[in-house]
């Protein structure tokens, strides 16, 4: 049959209510192998015997047993002799409670090609039930930025779409599944706001091994990341025209949608976000935007939105989607069309909040935007190592320029993969350094550098602060760190 592992492979079916028959499924490789499995028999006490030539035995088809746990067959046992010998033993059967069975051979001393042979057990030998089992772990992510998905649903089923076990994954996205061996399995990881995912695998037949799963999340397609990477509603654009800030009828449509998707999800935060084209002062199209973004406000909340989830921010001209740029004093006018013009006066809807974190560009995973306290690091008293802190606004380019060292030799010697450095990393700016990051030590009494899987509250608690007393120290909005972040501690 197509699907199998050797040339004859055992299978079971369902017998259904209607005394109809199931699909034939493999019992996997647990039983089956590349040879020959024939002759299958289970007895009262749930142990199938079968013969194969695949497995190792002593002769050519011999007979072996497997225990059922759990409805799982395990590791299969060779009878050895007197059942079977250096030939072919095969079709074996027997009654546990009498303990007296039957068995087909073609081994020496029978009377034509192959004979029956009664069998009776007289020792009873403990047919050896190994539990396998494989540590299934992993990570839920969002596929735009790779950011961990705190309490993520996992779903587990097993081959024939039963639900096996729900769990839920921890604050960084980490989840752990323990199960048997030679199994096949689908795992679904699922999150508001994000499109489901589900992974097909099959745990192997080795003990006590770990097998790693990670899934990567996409938004839903109510949403979408614009050219500044904000997730926004997607929507078709909202235009106004030109010097009015009244909602049009093919804009109230868009607007509609905007309800209808703040409905559905009832925790999501959203800025209307308005822009103007170039043509007019500069003060006046900032004005005009902000008519425009309250507008939309407007329109919203009377439609039953309450206030405190939707808000207005009017851009003016300052972030035009082309090149029709226009001064006040008219020195670098583009001549543009009308359409093109248009283009530029559009409203979008930014989404602040996503569980709780804030979603609004990829620099959130490298600076902050936040007031933060500059400051280098003194150096080292026990150690000759030279340090600096990541700044506000610095770059890998500005502090390699600052203490004359090539970018590629500053990111060889602090092991770094890509030009993006974060608020408060420590950097080594040695340049005799081997290489190797120090060890996350206290730069000094008054500060403490993150360790990895560190929170701040453990920080706080192993230095007697609270977290509101750290934050502040620190002047955190949120309560995220980064492993080789410096934080004060007095």
């Amino acid at each position: 049959m197509e699907g199998g592992f050797g040339k004859t492979d055992i299978y079971y079916v369902t017998i259904n209510e209607d005394k109809t028959y199931g699909e034939p499924m493999n019992l996997g490789k647990t039983i089956n192998t590349e040879g020959r499995e024939m002759f299958p028999f289970i007895s009262e006490d749930k142990t199938l015997y079968f013969s194969s030539d695949g497995h190792f035995g002593i002769g050519a088809l011999d007979v072996f047993a497997s225990k059922s746990l759990d409805n799982k067959f395990q590791e299969p046992v060779n009878l050895k002799a007197p059942v079977n010998s250096k030939l072919d033993d095969f079709a074996f059967s027997i009654n546990p409670i009498t303990r007296k069975g039957y068995l087909s051979s073609n081994r020496v001393g029978g009377l034509g090609d192959d004979d029956i042979y009664s069998v009776e057990q007289i020792v009873t030998e403990e047919i050896k039930i190994v539990e396998c089992d494989q540590v299934i772990t992993g990570f839920v992510r969002e596929s735009k930025f790779k950011k961990h998905l705190p309490f993520a649903k996992l779903t587990l089923k097993d081959a024939l779409g039963n639900v096996v076990k729900d769990t839920i994954a921890d604050k960084i996205g980490k989840f752990t599944f323990k199960l048997p061996c030679n199994q096949k399995f689908a795992i679904t990881a699922a999150k508001e706001y994000y499109k489901p995912d589900t992974k097909y695998f099959e745990t192997t037949d080795e003990v006590a091994v770990e097998l790693d799963l990670d899934f990567s999340l996409e938004i839903t397609d109510d949403f979408v990341y614009n050219e500044r990477d904000e997730l926004i509603i997607k929507i078709n654009s909202i235009y106004f025209d030109y010097n009015k800030w009244n909602i049009r009828s093919d804009a109230a449509l868009e607007l509609d949608h905007i309800v209808s998707v703040m409905v559905k999800y009832p925790k999501i935060k959203v800025k209307s976000t308005s822009h103007t084209d170039a043509r007019g002062r500069a003060s006046y199209n900032e004005l005009l935007s902000q008519r425009r973004a309250e507008s939309t406000v407007d329109y919203i909340t009377y439609k039953g939105i309450k206030l405190d989830r939707i808000s207005g921010k009017g851009f003016g001209e300052s972030q035009l989607t082309n090149k029709c740029v226009d001064n006040d004093n008219h020195t670098n006018r583009v001549k543009c069309t009308e359409a093109q013009h248009q283009a530029n006066r559009r409203t979008s809807f930014v989404i602040l909040n996503v569980d709780g974190t804030k979603i609004s560009s990829k620099e959130k995973e490298f600076i902050q935007e936040e007031e933060e306290v500059e400051e280098e690091i003194e150096e080292d008293p026990q150690s000759d190592l030279k340090t600096h802190i990541v700044s506000k606004g610095e770059t890998l380019y500005s502090i390699a320029e600052k203490y004359k060292l090539e970018i590629n030799l500053l990111k060889k010697i602090n092991n770094l993969k890509s030009n993006n450095v974060y608020l408060n990393q420590l950097l080594i700016i040695d340049p005799n350094h081997n290489g190797v990051i120090a060890p996350n030590v206290d730069v000094n009494k008054s500060t403490y550098t993150v360790k990895a899987n560190e929170t701040l509250y453990a920080i706080a608690v192993k230095h007697n602060l609270t977290v509101k007393k750290l934050k502040s120290l620190n002047k955190l909005k949120s309560n995220s760190i980064k492993k080789g972040q410096v934080l004060k501690i007095k």
